[in-house]
């Protein structure tokens, strides 16, 4: 759910922000979703990352950079365009659902890890 809300106060703070303050807006979320898609990249890649645990936990991480993706878009096509189109809209709704899906299957997910917790 985070994603969703991530793109979804951006887009609100633009509508409030005066346009002399919109850009900065724009390369701060830009930068903070290049930040986070990095550290996700550092844990995907690490060697030990992939045979820690019996969880699929790696197979949730690749969807969270999936979604990350989407949100630093969404985003950007939010914060660009002055009247947002009705399908946009519409699709950033069913965003918005595959987000808390995506955030429900998270904490089961890592709830059910608890042999994960030894190094």
């Amino acid at each position: 759910m985070i994603h969703f809300c991530l793109a979804h106060t951006a887009y609100r703070l633009h509508c409030w922000l005066p346009r002399s303050h919109q850009l900065r807006l724009q390369v701060t979320v830009f930068l903070f979703g290049i930040t986070i898609l990095t550290l996700q990249f550092y844990v995907l890649l690490r060697p030990r990352s992939s045979r820690y645990c019996s969880q699929p936990l790696l197979t949730n991480l690749v969807g969270n950079i999936i979604f990350t993706f989407f949100t630093i878009g969404f985003t950007v096509l939010l914060t660009q365009m002055e009247p947002v189109p009705q399908a946009l809209k519409r699709m950033f709704s069913v965003f918005g659902v595959g987000s808390f899906s995506e955030g429900v299957c998270t904490v089961v997910l890592t709830f059910l890890a608890t042999d994960c917790v030894r190094l």
